[in-house]
């Protein structure tokens, strides 16, 4: 893991980055439904299908209580899975469509958007080799160019596949 998680999403793309010993971007196409994760330092691409739910979603339930995060207001939601636990906080006024997620089940993300419509600003996962937790340090409303999603990952390792 990392000291830095970056999340940019605009419409029915989301990429990310993040640092440390597993420097790596990814970025998701709902037109094809998947995850493409570039490993930067070993210059590797590796290719999920955003339509295989993994792991298995047991159970899903907002939580009682809110939690204030950079002004926001947050709810909370709760996922058990096949191997461990999330807790998601959220705001609405951070909303997405949730409607170019419905097919996205990698991570349960269809799950927590169709139950949120919103965005993240924190979570904390629960599996039996790790406990991590990430909390958004700031939100920034961008005009984020489409070129910039075809820029993520080198067009040579997404030809290949």
């Amino acid at each position: 893991m990392g000291t830095t998680y970056e999340y940019y999403i605009k419409g029915n793309k989301y990429a990310t980055y993040v640092n440390g010993t597993l420097e790596a971007k990814s970025l998701y196409k709902a037109d094809e439904n998947t995850i493409y994760r570039y490993f930067i330092q070993q210059d590797s691409l590796a290719v999920e299908n955003a339509g295989q739910a993994n792991p298995v979603l047991q159970s899903i339930e907002l939580v009682e209580g809110t939690e204030n995060i950079l002004s926001f207001e947050c709810q909370k939601i709760f996922l058990k899975t096949s191997i461990g636990e999330i807790t998601y906080y959220y705001n609405e006024a951070l909303g997405i469509n949730k409607e170019y997620f419905i097919n996205h089940k990698y991570g349960n993300w269809d799950a927590y958007t169709k139950m949120t419509g919103a965005l993240p600003l924190k979570y904390v996962m629960v599996f039996p080799e790790f406990t991590a937790t990430a909390t958004a340090i700031a939100v920034e409303e961008m005009d984020l160019p489409d070129s910039f999603f075809d820029e993520i990952i080198p067009k040579d390792k997404i030809s290949k596949n």
